[in-house]
């Protein structure tokens, strides 16, 4: 199960399996304990949660304890953030892409054409926009998809892909900017920061200059 990280998810199992109401039910995930509670509309116990912010595969555990004192555990594994990414080639290096705009579409089986993707109907936004790390993430249903990322009008369209159970977009995408856009993203230091690199680069020209200065000024009280 691929899931994205610190993302919320809803563990429901139906009241229904059941044959008498269970005394206590956990779910434990990352060394957190959540407790499952009686959902009367959607008939389910259910525990709501989120993932772990941080990358990785996690056991967790759901434990059952029945009114008699009897305990029956069910474990499983969850891989958190197996993220998409937005990146620019640079000497054979990745270089990530922040505040890119990536649109997914899907081909609309009752019209046959390729639309944008309705992910306000999966609580989701679309387009989404790449954060710091360059990461993005779709969540979807079975269907025939394909990418597009907008950044600094520069656009890049992957190919078509398909998915045939729920799954989690996360293609790794390049996008081929020029290399004054790609520094042009980069964040720009405040004024006193910049001061001080500049001063940390230049130093030793910089301890010179006043060395020089100061000599200058010592010959000139001796020959008073």
């Amino acid at each position: 199960m691929d899931l994205v990280k610190n993302s919320p998810l809803t563990i429901s199992i139906p009241i229904s399996l059941f044959k008498k109401p269970p005394k206590v039910m956990v779910f434990t995930i990352d060394n957190s304990a959540y407790l499952f509670k009686e959902n009367k509309q959607t008939k389910n116990y259910e525990a709501s949660f989120l993932l772990p912010d941080k990358k990785g595969k996690f056991e967790f555990e759901i434990l059952i304890q029945d009114k008699d004192g009897v305990v029956t555990r069910q474990s499983a594994n969850i891989n958190v953030d197996p993220s998409g990414y937005v990146f620019k080639k640079v000497d054979d290096q990745e270089l990530r892409i922040n505040e890119a705009k990536v649109f997914l579409y899907y081909l609309n089986p009752q019209s046959g054409q390729f639309e944008l993707w309705p992910a306000s109907l999966y609580n989701q936004i679309n387009p989404v926009v790449t954060d710091e790390s360059g990461e993005y993430n779709f969540y979807v249903p079975p269907g025939k998809y394909y990418l597009e990322v907008l950044k600094d009008g520069v656009k890049e369209k992957t190919g078509e892909f398909e998915i045939s159970n729920q799954a989690l977009v996360n293609n790794k995408i390049e996008l081929k900017l020029p290399d004054f856009q790609v520094a042009a993203s980069a964040k720009t230091p405040s004024a006193p920061n910049f001061i001080l690199l500049f001063i940390k680069s230049y130093w030793e020209i910089f301890a010179a200059a006043v060395l020089l200065v100061l000599l200058l000024i010592i010959k000139l009280i001796f020959r008073k």
